[in-house]
C-alpha cells in the first residue's frame, strides 16, 4: 500500500485538475429540421471538415418520419444517415428517433452511422437538475451536461478533503 504526504496529495490534485481542465467538450449540435424533411441540418462549433472517424452528438428537436434522412453539418454537404452499415433508419420509432432524442453519429467516410439512439420521450436532464441532484424521473443526459457536472464537482473539491 502506498501513502501520500500532504505534498504528494497536493501534487496529485494539481495533476487531476490540469487533466480535467484540458479536456474539450464533445462535438454537439441541435437539429430543428421538421420531422418530414429529408435534409436535416445542424451547426457544430469547431467542425470545418468531415473527418472519417469523427463522432458527433445531435439533439433532434423533432422526430424523424422519413425513410432516408441526410444530415448536413455546418453546410459541409448532406450525408446519408444509416443505422448500421448501409441500412437507413425507417419511419418507425424503433429504428429512428423521437422528438428530443440525442443521437451519437460517427462519420465513416461515406455515411453518418448512428452509434445509438434514444427512441423514448424522456426529457433532457438540465445542468441545474444534475447539479442539484433532485430529478426524480427518468431523463436523458447529454455528454456536455455529464462533462460539466463532473468538472464542476472536481473543481468544488479541496485537496484537504482527500483522505490518505
Amino acid at each position: 500500500m502506498a501513502y501520500l504526504d500532504s505534498n504528494g496529495v497536493q501534487y496529485l490534485w494539481s495533476k487531476i485538475k490540469s487533466y480535467v481542465s484540458g479536456k474539450t467538450a464533445p462535438l454537439y449540435g441541435t437539429c430543428a429540421t421538421a420531422q418530414g424533411t429529408v435534409a436535416k441540418t445542424t451547426t457544430i462549433s469547431g467542425v470545418t471538415e468531415l473527418v472519417t472517424g469523427m463522432t458527433i452528438h445531435v439533439r433532434f428537436t423533432n422526430a424523424n418520419t422519413v425513410a432516408n434522412p441526410t444530415l448536413n453539418v455546418n453546410s459541409l454537404g448532406a450525408v446519408a444517415i444509416k443505422r448500421y452499415g448501409t441500412t437507413a433508419p425507417s419511419t418507425s420509432a424503433a429504428s429512428s428517433w423521437n422528438a428530443g432524442s440525442v443521437v451519437g453519429l460517427t462519420y465513416d467516410g461515406t455515411y453518418w452511422v448512428m452509434n445509438d439512439w434514444i427512441n423514448t420521450t424522456y426529457s433532457a436532464l438540465s445542468q441545474a437538475d444534475a447539479t442539484a441532484g433532485t430529478a426524480t424521473t427518468a431523463r436523458t443526459i447529454t455528454a456536455k451536461v455529464l462533462h460539466d457536472t463532473i468538472a464542476n464537482y472536481v473543481d468544488s473539491l479541496d485537496a484537504t478533503e482527500v483522505s490518505y
